[in-house]
């Protein structure tokens, strides 16, 4: 037999544990609603860019500021380390601040036949890909054409706007410097360098070959 007292400890207990569960329960699922702080927070350029976004074509030189700051994300996404495919050469590409280009060495050849820190290429970016997205716009708006080509949306976020310094697509347009293997006379190409996430591709006049870049 249990006495009335040790019963109502036991129902007083269970009661607790219970009611605890459900406070943990809710607890969890509110933890997991609750809605996590944007990382890192916006710039002061980013601020800036938002803010300005609704009186855009008021605003001098605003769109070649939105340019100026994809064109900081292109600069971290084509600069590193990219072998070639099928034969394992590694370039790697750095940005000149000062002369406002990108520079291409061999760091590794293997099929090229150039030293290691061979300069291979000179590139900056090209003039008609220098414009950027508007959201709901579905044409790029270059500098060389007319800013009000569709009715853009009227706001633009945190979100869309370091979408764009992704750069996930750009050109880039230069010169490869070489020499020919009989002659050994040096020679100089043109080149463009197309970019797509983290592939590469390198086209000359007779030749072409695509780079995945080295996490």
């Amino acid at each position: 037999m249990v006495c009335p007292q040790t019963r109502s400890m036991i129902i007083k207990v269970s009661v607790f544990l219970l009611t605890t569960l459900i406070i943990l329960s809710i607890t969890t699922v509110v933890i997991a609603q609750w809605p996590k702080p944007a990382n890192p927070p916006p710039t002061l350029e980013e601020d800036r860019l938002i803010n300005n976004y609704p009186n855009r074509d008021r605003i001098p030189n605003y769109y070649k500021e939105l340019q100026s700051y994809k064109r900081e994300g292109c600069k971290e996404a084509l600069a590193g380390e990219w072998r070639r495919d099928g034969k394992g050469d590694i370039i790697t590409i750095t940005y000149d601040e000062g002369k406002k280009f990108f520079l291409g060495k061999v760091t590794r050849p293997v099929k090229l036949a150039y030293n290691p820190g061979h300069l291979l290429f000179r590139v900056s970016f090209a003039d008609y890909n220098e414009g950027v997205q508007l959201p709901g716009n579905n044409k790029p708006v270059s500098p060389n054409e007319p800013l009000r080509l569709v009715p853009p949306a009227q706001y633009m976020d945190i979100n869309w706007l370091r979408q764009q310094r992704q750069c996930r697509i750009a050109q880039f347009k230069g010169t490869e410097y070489s020499y020919n293997q009989t002659t050994k006379k040096k020679t100089e190409t043109e080149l463009w360098l197309m970019l797509s996430d983290d592939r590469l591709e390198y086209k000359v006049e007779k030749q072409s070959a695509n780079f995945t870049k080295l996490q």
